[in-house]
């Protein structure tokens, strides 16, 4: 976390300050040692309480800080109590709290053994991920005087048990990107005001040409382990400094069918004929999204292929209630707002809700094309992705836009395609904008570590483009700072 004065650092300590941390002058090798056991606070790196975690609870010198938080010494049936649930095993006696004696049976809960000599505890360990564990188990009294840290003590002890959460990717999707693009659209990209030269001049402005060359999609790195060029990292290796474990239901990313795609359109223009009124239009949408044709997914350069706004009032007709306003010669400005928020906001969620199965796929989606929507490539307003409701993102542009990143002399991106996926997939784990200069949906400073620690790959300034300190605690399971109401 930051150390930044002020910074959230600042504020978990004050938090803590009241709380068992342990005997801060002890050090290095002393704090393993036995003597010293009941000085020192075993989590003293795992989440706090005031975070969701379960350090800080009880005193370290009574058995308070576990009995009861780490280990239960509540009765459950199947285990130390007679219920629906049998056990396979003659019940457990309830363990309780162990009777510590200075640095003799501390952090410990002690159980009595049943008829068969068997003992039995339920570990309740921290949810937190990256929150860790080891434990011993050892004969004490009334049995044998020993506190199980003696030499030749009956003990076992186990190995570091670390906490690791698993984050599940359902379906990472790729529509084909053509260099021959649909002729009706490359048509109306050609024609006045817009005068895209030809194909080349069209997919330019995905990104998809460099030098003059079409260069297509770039690729979003699945791998792990790794094998990049050591600067900017794979989707996995993005969460695992956040102890989760990356899960994909599938190998790779799958090719968007055409069939698919034109249920998708159709979900799209739907959502936003329901929701147009909430911006104020009235519009034919099956003609604004020409929904009147099919499109190869390749040959369609975008999600949501929609007329340009010459076109649209031709085809509807300009004398008819639903044509788009117009200043001069100029699309009117608030109208084209509004139809850009209406693609935004309802007709590429339909389109999502499709590929998601309306967020009912137990992963999250990550789609991957040129362009949201027709209307970026003739009037601008290109962005390199948005993560949507549905539990799905998309992300957009093509190879030259990933290629030409800082790293290079004059390149202005502010990290690879894998970081941007993952910056996109952090949107709908809840996480907000970093802060940088001009970044999209506004800059929330207090959910990140102050810019001259870590530049957040949830911002877009340029960096390696990992996440953050504070946004890899949220990961974890940390209940951290909240943006503003």
């Amino acid at each position: 976390m930051a150390s930044a004065a002020g910074g959230p650092k600042k504020s978990v300590e004050a938090e803590e300050a009241g709380d068992p941390t342990g005997d801060a002058s002890i050090t290095g090798a002393d704090r393993f040692k036995p003597e010293n056991a009941h000085k020192i606070d075993p989590q003293g790196i795992n989440a706090h309480k005031s975070r969701g975690g379960k350090r800080g609870e009880g005193s370290l010198t009574d058995c308070s800080d576990v009995a009861g938080v780490v280990f239960s010494t509540k009765k459950m049936d199947g285990f130390n109590q007679d219920g629906p649930r049998k056990p396979p095993h003659k019940l457990y006696p309830l363990a309780e709290k162990a009777k510590a004696d200075a640095h003799k049976h501390v952090h410990a809960v002690r159980a009595l053994t049943n008829e068969d000599g068997e003992a039995g505890v339920i570990f309740t360990p921290s949810r937190m991920s990256g929150d860790r564990y080891r434990l011993r188990a050892y004969i004490g009294p009334p049995t044998t005087a020993g506190h199980g840290a003696e030499v030749g003590a009956t003990q076992v002890t186990t190995g570091t048990l670390v906490i690791w959460r698993n984050l599940r990717f359902s379906r990472m999707i790729k529509q084909g990107l053509s260099a021959t693009p649909d002729a009706k659209l490359l048509k109306e990209g050609q024609a006045k005001p817009y005068e895209l030269a030809d194909a080349l001049d069209y997919l330019d402005t995905a990104g998809a040409v460099d030098a003059g060359a079409f260069v297509g999609l770039s690729t979003v790195r699945l791998d792990d382990p790794d094998p990049g060029n050591g600067i900017f990292s794979s989707v996995p290796l993005h969460f695992a400094p956040a102890f989760l474990e990356v899960e994909f239901d599938q190998a790779g990313f799958e090719t968007l069918a055409a069939d698919e795609y034109k249920k998708a359109r159709r979900q799209g223009a739907d959502d936003a004929a329901a929701g147009q009124s909430k911006f104020a239009l009235n519009l034919d949408i099956d003609a604004l999204y020409w929904m009147d044709q099919d499109f190869d997914p390749g040959t369609a350069v975008v999600c949501l292929p929609m007329r340009s706004p010459e076109s649209y009032n031709k085809k509807v007709g300009i004398f008819s209630s639903k044509k788009l306003k117009f200043a001069g010669k100029v699309l009117d400005d608030d109208t084209k707002t509004a139809v850009v928020g209406l693609s935004r906001s309802r007709a590429l969620n339909g389109f999502l809700r499709v590929l998601t199965k309306d967020g009912a796929l137990p992963g999250l989606t990550l789609m991957y094309s040129g362009l949201g929507y027709t209307w970026q490539v003739l009037l601008g307003g290109r962005i390199s992705g948005i993560a949507k409701d549905y539990r799905g993102a998309f992300l957009w542009c093509g190879n030259r836009t990933y290629t030409n990143n800082w790293t290079i002399p004059g390149g202005f991106f502010p990290y690879d395609c894998s970081s941007n996926g993952s910056h996109e997939l952090g949107h709908i784990m809840f996480q907000p904008h970093g802060f940088a200069p001009g970044t999209a949906g506004g800059p929330i400073a207090a959910r990140h570590d102050p810019e001259s620690d870590h530049i957040c790959v949830m911002s877009y300034g340029k960096c390696n483009g990992m996440f953050c300190g504070l946004t890899l605690l949220a990961f974890r399971g940390w209940d951290v700072p909240q943006p503003p109401a």
